[in-house]
């Protein structure tokens, strides 16, 4: 029987989800290792907290945030001992090994983490020194990780296979298995990559886990005020050899104790205004008295001015309000850590500017989201603890247009548009989307002409429970268990608004006129949790669906000769709320020919279990060996699964060569699984020289593929229907190499190398709709990867000059560079066929459908060029007042404005050449239809700026621009 996580939830006290802390594990040894310092005090001055070792040197300070921390040391006869940059990570312990040579009272001092996991941890230093502002950017430039296409691919995963926690919550979008909040950088404490080997605690994702931390409230108050912006110049206009992108940011940080010194709060407050959301590299144009036809091609106009800007890409911008806060209690006996995000976003996102240059109407994304978060840990004995994290996350998110918002039955409503607009825009007809300008083979839309039609919204809300319980058998061995529960409630609803046109063709005077089929072939696929007018629905085939994740785990911690091992089992419940098809073969049609409600039942919940060992050697020299093998499953983005009845029938009705590139369905799609295999190597050579080396191999099962599914019914001659079906598999396997070093006092830097082989069968769910269409046999063999990038890195250099450097110029001073390296992707070549249908979209359409061009080598064997790039921070801080510091600093992203080309045109393998508009036969037949004003607009909009292999790839082939922003940081 399925019991709402609601139900459980009320018999726990109403606090909310948070993170967990880490451990700090001391050891205090003289040049014997046996003779241990007497009469020592330690003491932690950031939460007011002291110990002293025991008979063996040992000391510990426990469930802490994470953070970086100074401990003070007490010596007999001695000046005490201050110890900076402790660093503490969630769910870890460090170990800091003091050893004092005879006669000596200023010790060597090591630092490890003792789990027997590797992890990338980003922390709060690296990211205020860092060019770059953005969780994604920061997760690029960690080992095993590409960002290609605006998609995260982990040690050569798909782009959904990672998840994401905040402070221990999920916020990973089920649908698309994406992460789904925007951060505050600022307001963030760490960030540790999980790229490999993870706790069993950590599951729901077969590549890497992403787990952040934002910051705790501080000892005494502090405010902080952030602003920065490179709106130096005009939109359009050069500046130091780049344009403004119209972009600021605005934060505020507030922290320390509330009421009680144990009592702390901590908060940011963000506004991030991105006036070009796109930032593309692209070269403005200008025609005049351009000659055009209106929509029916029967009316004649002429443009006098037809003008896209220089370096700015209009109809695109993001404007975010948000704020992130955490309020932590400390208490001997028990821990209370609550944390809130709140963040509003109005998003314009138009794919065609260039073709809007006449329209100013615009429709943008309304998103609102709410997460309360938090954690009681309560430690019954120095050894014995337990904690329970509830959570709740709401995520609400609206299209609205420019003249009428949500209200979308006044979308294209001719006299509803002209009240609007004051009589400015006149729509053809009383229901119509607007008026489109022709210009030879070119279409551009006029002013108050409706780009999306589609009224969309979508509701998600998530409820979260853990419970976690953890013992301390010995110094050296510990036991932890732990269940998890995650209920989510989901609704989306789609509608065209078109369909009022339809309503006024007929006559019907009210919606209720409308007959339902009519109304199902304007409302989308994925609706659910709504009724076909939009109102709240709670039951029924088409409610909202609520999937349904648990699991238990178990992990035994412990040393045995020498070597610390972890023993993990998890156990997967995953209850996806779907649908499935009680005869897939031959569904009996019901009303409206549709298959009848009595042919779906829903399908079973799946559970999965998963072993995982880890082991680690540390050796007297500071050598650190690890090992780990594990098994990971995850469900399947859910957005395969879920569709209403109609998208149903339809997409096993229409027959595939009427409608080749309609999105498939799936149905009884089982768990993606991945086995894991990872060695690791750590060793510092000297205070001033680190380096970690990291070898993995991963096979990935169960991967969603497109497939042909036969089809037999007795009233129509289809034979088979597309099908997304666990048919893919991958195998990947790298290297990776990370060299620290402090070069000097004032000079420090970071090397990184990875070398990654990623194969498959498929890159992507669709891969095989070339094969299924034609009836091929599907790929057995392991080909490139689309997202494989066999080589990358990073060259990291940060120089920065204290109080005490005598030069006042440097004095208080950083500069950090950061150089990136990528050797492309693979794609594969092709000859395209001559199309004589389209001249806009003709040198691009042929790269989406697969009819259009012959392979001329085996699947991506071709790559692109790679890909270079250098970043810079510089900071200067001076005192205003005893208590009040300015840091004036300036980021320039792509210092050398390289122009990467991060895609290509798979007839040429370049940017500059789609391969049509240079052959003959194109040119000769275009020629009779095209004038040369009409080539130069093609060249000028496709070719210099990438605009149809945008609209129609929905990809960029540059990579961003160079961008300068100013800022200045006041702290108190």
């Amino acid at each position: 029987m399925r019991i709402s996580i609601w139900v459980i939830l009320v018999f726990f006290p109403t606090i909310l989800l948070a993170q967990t802390f880490g451990t700090i594990l001391g050891v205090i040894q003289t040049e014997s290792e046996t003779r241990v310092l007497s009469e020592v005090q330690i003491f932690l001055p950031e939460w007011d907290r002291h110990t002293v070792p025991d008979q063996t040197g040992t000391f510990r300070f426990q469930d802490l945030p994470a953070g970086t921390y100074t401990l003070q040391i007490d010596l007999p006869n001695s000046e005490p001992l201050t110890i900076h940059g402790v660093r503490v990570s969630a769910d870890r312990t460090t170990l800091l090994i003091l050893h004092f040579p005879n006669g000596s009272t200023q010790p060597e001092i090591r630092r490890y983490f003792l789990e027997p996991y590797v992890t990338n941890l980003i922390t709060s230093e690296e990211i205020n020194s860092s060019p770059l502002r953005g969780l994604d950017t920061y997760l690029e430039n960690q080992p095993g990780i590409i960002y290609q296409d605006e998609q995260i691919h982990v040690r050569g995963g798909r782009s959904d296979e990672t998840t994401f926690y905040l402070n221990g919550l999920s916020t990973l979008n089920p649908l698309t298995r994406r992460n789904s909040i925007p951060l505050i950088p600022e307001a963030i404490q760490e960030v540790q990559a999980q790229t490999g080997g993870y706790s069993a605690r950590w599951g729901g994702a077969t590549a890497g886990q992403v787990l952040t931390e934002l910051k705790t409230g501080s000892k005494d108050f502090q405010l902080q005020m952030d602003f920065q912006t490179d709106k130096v110049a005009h939109q359009g206009e050069k500046f130091l050899d780049t344009y403004t992108y119209r972009d600021h940011y605005w934060i505020t940080q507030l922290s320390g104790p509330l009421f009680k010194p144990n009592l702390r709060y901590y908060m940011a407050v963000e506004n991030e205004n991105i006036g070009d959301a796109a930032k593309r590299f692209s070269k403005g144009f200008s025609y005049q008295n351009l000659p055009i036809t209106l929509s029916n091609f029967q009316y004649r106009d002429t443009v006098s001015l037809f003008q896209y800007p220089d370096g700015f890409t209009p109809h695109n911008s993001r404007n975010r309000w948000s704020a992130n806060s955490t309020i932590h209690l400390d208490d001997p006996r028990f821990k209370l850590h609550l944390t809130g995000i709140y963040n509003w976003e109005k998003i314009y996102q138009n794919n065609v500017p260039m073709l809007n240059i006449l329209n100013n109407r615009d429709q943008y994304w309304l998103r609102k989201q709410i997460l309360f978060s938090g954690l009681f840990r309560h430690r019954l004995t120095p050894r014995t603890y337990y904690q329970i994290q509830l959570g709740y996350f709401h995520n609400f998110q609206e299209l609205n247009d420019d003249y009428f918002g949500n209200d979308w039955r006044a979308w294209a409503d001719s006299v509803r548009v002209a009240e609007a607009t004051n009589g400015q825009v006149i729509l053809p007809r009383r229901n119509s989307l607007g008026q489109i300008y022709h210009f030879e083979a070119f279409h551009f839309y006029a002013n108050g002409y409706l780009n999306n039609p589609y009224y969309q919204k979508l509701e998600r809300r998530l409820y979260s429970l853990a419970l976690d319980f953890s013992h301390q058998f010995a110094p050296n061995h510990r036991l932890q268990v732990g269940l998890s529960l995650e209920e989510h409630k989901i609704r989306q609803f789609k509608i065209n608004s078109s369909l009022f046109y339809v309503m006024e063709y007929h006559g019907w005077e009210s919606e209720n006129e409308i007959p339902e089929d009519v109304w199902n072939w304007f409302i989308g696929p994925h609706n659910y949790g709504y009724d076909r007018f939009g109102n709240k629905i709670e039951d029924g085939f088409n409610g909202p669906k609520k999937p349904l994740f648990a699991a238990a785990y178990l992990e035994d911690r412990f040393r045995i000769t020498g070597i610390d091992l972890s023993l993990g089992m998890r156990l997967d419940y995953f209850d996806l709320n779907d649908w499935t098809l009680l005869n897939p073969t031959n569904p009996r049609i019901g009303d409206y020919g549709y298959i009848r409600f009595d042919q779906f039942e829903k399908r079973k919940a799946t559970t999965q279990l998963s072993p995982r060992l880890g082991m680690r050697k540390t050796f007297p020299s500071g050598l650190v060996l690890s090992a780990f093998v594990g098994r990971f499953v995850q469900p399947v983005p859910l957005d395969y699964l879920y569709w209403n009845r109609v998208a149903y029938s339809s997409r096993i009705f229409i027959p595939l060569e009427d409608v080749p590139f309609l999105s498939p369905i799936g149905f009884d799609l089982e768990p993606v699984s991945s086995w894991n295999f990872e060695f690791n190597l750590q060793h510092t050579f000297a205070k001033e020289l680190r380096l970690e080396v990291n070898s993995f191999f991963r096979q990935t099962q169960n991967q969603v593929g497109l497939v042909r599914h036969p089809y037999a019914p007795t009233n129509t001659n289809i034979s088979y229907y597309k099908l997304l079906a666990n048919y893919d598999k991958t195998r990947n396997y790298g290297l990776e190499v990370t060299a620290y070093s402090q070069f000097s006092k004032n000079l420090e830097g970071k090397f990184q190398y990875t070398f990654m082989k990623n194969s498959g069968t498929g890159s992507h769910e669709t891969s095989h709709l070339q094969e299924v269409y034609f009836n091929q046999p599907l790929p057995g063999d392991y080909n490139p990867l689309d997202f494989s990038h066999g080589h990358s890195g990073l060259v990291d250099l940060t120089c920065h000059f204290d109080h005490d450097e005598n030069n006042p110029l440097l004095r208080r001073s950083r500069f950090n560079l950061l150089f990136t390296f990528s050797s492309g992707h693979p794609f594969t070549l092709v000859y395209p066929q001559m199309n004589t249908q389209t001249f806009y979209g003709a040198g691009v359409e042929y790269m989406r459908d697969f009819r259009k061009a012959e392979p001329l080598e085996p699947t991506n064997a071709s790559r692109t060029p790679w890909i270079y790039r250098l970043d810079l921070r510089i900071d200067k801080t001076i005192s205003l007042t005893e208590h009040l510091d300015a840091t004036f600093f300036v980021r320039v992203i792509n210092v050398l404005n390289t122009r990467n080309k991060i895609n290509v045109y798979t007839a040429t393998g370049n940017t500059d050449n789609d391969g049509l508009i240079t052959r003959s036969d194109f040119r000769e037949f275009w020629e009779r239809h095209v004038s040369a004003t009409g080539f130069d607009l093609y060249q000028r909009m496709n070719l210099e700026n990438g605009q149809s292999y945008w609209d129609i790839l929905g990809k960029q082939l540059w990579d961003h621009p160079r961008q300068i922003l100013f800022g200045i940081r006041l702290e108190y």
